[in-house]
């Protein structure tokens, strides 16, 4: 997880939608000093202006498109993907087993081909969970330290 701290110059190309398991999110392109960036997705409907100051977090180094959240200096808002959506497939996947399990009786080989699909999903929710947990601990804590508060 890379963190930047950058003071966005233009912000252009404003746009709401869905991402990240249809989570709403706000789309957006910006100009920092000779750089530019071009369909961010910052999750929820948080202000972007031209002028302020974010600390961001990326999964991938200088990846913009693996944006997992942002902190905003000016207002202390913290903009975090959500692990409701992965929450509620990591639920809803007991069900699902359960029926694959039964249904191997009948045809073994889709069965165990379903749960070794479901498993692999399931491994991806998980680390999905514990990425955005990491990626909203760090963002609090930058918070913290820079509004002083405990």
């Amino acid at each position: 997880m890379q963190r930047i701290t950058i003071t966005i110059d233009r912000v252009f190309d404003i746009t709401t939608g869905l991402s990240r398991g249809r989570q709403p999110c706000t789309f957006f392109s910006f100009q920092s000093g000779e750089t530019s960036q071009f369909g961010v997705a910052l999750p929820g409907k948080p202000k972007v202006e031209s002028g302020m100051t974010v600390s961001v977090l990326l999964e991938e180094s200088d990846n913009w498109q693996t944006l997992l959240g942002w902190l905003n200096h000016g207002t202390g808002e913290i903009a975090c993907w959500s692990r409701g959506p992965q929450v509620f497939f990591f639920l809803s996947s007991f069900p699902l087993a359960a029926a694959l399990l039964a249904w191997s009786k009948q045809s073994l080989n889709v069965s165990v081909a379903g749960l070794l699909v479901l498993a692999f999903c399931l491994w991806t929710t998980i680390r999905d969970c514990v990425v955005f947990s990491k990626a909203r601990r760090a963002l609090t804590a930058i918070k913290n330290d820079e509004f002083h508060l405990d």
